[in-house]
């Protein structure tokens, strides 16, 4: 089974095709086979690491009641997400290697959720079939049942992203756009970043990651240099009753200390761009009353932040 291989004794191919089988024992015997000879190889010691992490959580999915397939499906997703960030160091060099525990992980997870009647399935359930079928590369199965989930909760932000994300994957930028615009403006903390792959939010996030924000308050700036990068390139004008909300929403964030707080800040400027993008878009935005609209909410955004200012005009 031993090889060379990019540098490595083992035979990283073999390794995923024992996983995605789900034979994790014979899978650590080659890892482990190949640390006797190279005892300090990173990618080695991440492989070793994550078929533990995997086995103790398979053991206690074997223990779980045979007939609540909501509860072991929705299991093996939940400790997708925890796997992929308590081992975020390790994936990036573990790609091959990976594919073989995704499969396996969002096989299994698709096959305790299919047995549940389909007229029971709520939003949640079809969520995360979508998620399932993407994890095993089926886009178009998993934009179906991410449709359907989209249909029961409209407003849900982190269905919407993860479909835009599948939108991105099959080639519908625009739609993806639309989608990712609107999710981030919604409810960023609802979105669950492990989940989306799409180019255009993955580039962003390493350029964000920059800055050194946690997670949650990453999500927040994704919108903000969205605008300012042209991705969030698809605009419309807003419905009465959501442009009362965006501006009441502006009053209250401009009364508290946003500077301070780098999401209130985030949040703030977002609703200055929804509004400077909204008066464009409008039949106001083309007259003199919509030029002083926009250059006061872009007096506004330079006060709060020279470098978005910047940015954002030049």
């Amino acid at each position: 089974m031993l090889q060379e291989l990019d540098g490595s004794l083992t035979d990283f191919k073999a390794v995923s095709d024992l996983l995605r089988d789900g034979l994790l024992d014979d899978a650590e015997k080659i890892i482990e086979d190949a640390l006797s000879v190279e005892c300090h190889s990173e990618k080695l010691l991440g492989a070793l690491k994550s078929v533990v992490f995997w086995r103790e959580k398979l053991q206690r999915f074997s223990s779980f009641d045979g007939s609540d397939h909501y509860q072991r499906g929705e299991y093996l997703i939940r400790q997708w997400v925890n796997f992929c960030r308590y081992f975020q160091d390790i994936r990036p060099m573990m790609s091959q290697e990976l594919t073989g525990l995704k499969t396996l992980i969002f096989e299994q997870a698709a096959f305790e959720l299919k047995k549940i009647d389909s007229n029971l399935m709520d939003a949640d359930c079809l969520l995360h079939l979508g998620r399932c079928y993407k994890g095993m590369d089926n886009y178009e199965e998993g934009l179906r049942y991410l449709e359907l989930s989209f249909r029961k909760q409209r407003q849900n932000a982190g269905i919407m992203a993860e479909l835009a994300d599948l939108f991105s994957l099959t080639n519908r930028e625009k739609m993806a756009k639309v989608f990712f615009r609107e999710a981030f403006f919604i409810d960023p903390d609802s979105i669950e970043l492990t989940f989306i792959d799409s180019p255009i939010i993955v580039k962003m996030i390493e350029k964000i990651s920059e800055k050194e924000y946690d997670e949650r308050t990453l999500k927040y700036w994704i919108p903000v240099y969205g605008a300012i990068f042209g991705v969030f390139n698809i605009k419309r004008e807003l419905k009465p009753v959501e442009l009362g909300k965006l501006k009441q929403a502006v009053f209250v964030m401009e009364q508290q200390e946003s500077s301070d707080d780098p999401i209130v800040k985030a949040k703030l400027l977002n609703h200055y761009f929804w509004l400077i993008d909204h008066t464009k878009a409008s039949i106001k935005g083309r007259g003199i009353e919509g030029r002083e609209i926009v250059e006061e909410v872009l007096h506004k955004i330079k006060l709060l932040d020279p470098h978005i200012y910047k940015e954002y005009t030049k």
